[in-house]
């Protein structure tokens, strides 16, 4: 496919979802939309990195990723709670 050869890949976390989409870097059509809710909770993945791991490996099955010419991201956090 064509269109995997540039890619942009956009990531949106919340505290318990994620969404992630890739598109062609071409004419940004979708190429794969993916979400992932209940992160943390009994029934959804552990915790954001292995939703995020799972979800890389789906979208590595059906395009080159090493093809990522941009990344865009969104991320959600408690606000002021959260201390560095």
């Amino acid at each position: 496919m064509d269109d995997n050869k540039n890619l942009v890949l956009v990531i949106n976390t919340g505290s318990s979802s994620l969404k992630i989409a890739l598109y062609s870097a071409t004419d940004l059509s979708e190429i794969k939309k993916l979400s992932i809710d209940n992160i943390g909770q009994e029934s959804g993945h552990g915790n954001h990195t292995e939703a995020i791991a799972s979800a890389l490996d789906q979208l590595s099955q059906i395009a080159d990723l090493s093809n990522l010419q941009t990344i865009g991201y969104r991320v959600v956090t408690a606000g002021p709670d959260i201390k560095s």
